[in-house]
C-alpha cells in the first residue's frame, strides 16, 4: 500500500509512491515478496534499453522558456534541492519553501510589494497547509498565477479525471527535466502570450 504512513504530522510518507511511480515510467516492474516474521524482499524490475539517450534527445526540438520567478513549494528537503536546480540551471530564479505556510506568506508578502511570481510548483501532501489549499489561497490573491500541482499521486489522480481546482497542471512526483518545461509551457501559454 504506497500511501499508508507511519509518520504522522512529520511526513505524508510517498516514498513508495515516488518509487511506484518512477518505474511506472521507465516501463518497469515492482515485486513484493513478504513474509511476516521472515521479512519483505522488494525487487525492481527494468527492461533493458538499447537507445542512447543523447541520440534520441538530438531529434527532439528543444524548449525554450522565458527567465521566470517561481516559487517552489515541498516538505522534502530533497526535491526541494532538486527543482531548485533543475529550474535554476534553465535560468529562472527559484525561491523553495518547506511548506504551505511559509509559501503562502512569501506569496502574500511579494504580491503586497507588486512582485507577483510568475508560476508556483508545489507538493500536494504536505502537514498543515496541503497543495490544494494553498492553491485555493493562492488564486484567491492572485487568480492569474498558474499553479502546477507535483505529487507522488500525480498518475492516479491523472487516472481520475481532470485536476483539483486551482490547479493548471497535475505532474507526477519526480518529474523529468522534458516534461515539466512542457507543463511550464502550456500552463504559460494559456494565460499569456509568452510564446
Amino acid at each position: 500500500e504506497p500511501f499508508f504512513s507511519t509518520k504522522g504530522a512529520a511526513g505524508s510518507g510517498l516514498g513508495l509512491a515516488m518509487v511506484y511511480g518512477t518505474v511506472q515510467r521507465h516501463s518497469g516492474q515492482i515485486i513484493i515478496e513478504s513474509e511476516l516474521g521472515k521479512g519483505t524482499c522488494i525487487r525492481l524490475l527494468f527492461p533493458l534499453s538499447h537507445h542512447d539517450e543523447h541520440e534520441v534527445l538530438k531529434g527532439r526540438p528543444s524548449l525554450e522558456l522565458p527567465k521566470l520567478d517561481i516559487l517552489c513549494v515541498d516538505d522534502d528537503g530533497r526535491i526541494q534541492e532538486v527543482m531548485r536546480e533543475m529550474l535554476a540551471r534553465d535560468g529562472h530564479d527559484v525561491q523553495v519553501c518547506r511548506n504551505g505556510e511559509e509559501a503562502l506568506d512569501v506569496f502574500r508578502d511579494r504580491y503586497s510589494q507588486g512582485n507577483v511570481f510568475d508560476l508556483v510548483i508545489t507538493d500536494l501532501g504536505m502537514p498543515h497547509m496541503d497543495g490544494e489549499v494553498l492553491a485555493r489561497k493562492i488564486k484567491e490573491i492572485s487568480p492569474d498565477t498558474p499553479i502546477i500541482l507535483l505529487s507522488g499521486w500525480g498518475n492516479l489522480i491523472k487516472a481520475n479525471g481532470d485536476p483539483p481546482d486551482n490547479i493548471d497542471y497535475l505532474l507526477g512526483k519526480p518529474p523529468r527535466m522534458r516534461i515539466l518545461k512542457s507543463a511550464i509551457l502550456e500552463v504559460l501559454s494559456k494565460g499569456r502570450d509568452l510564446l
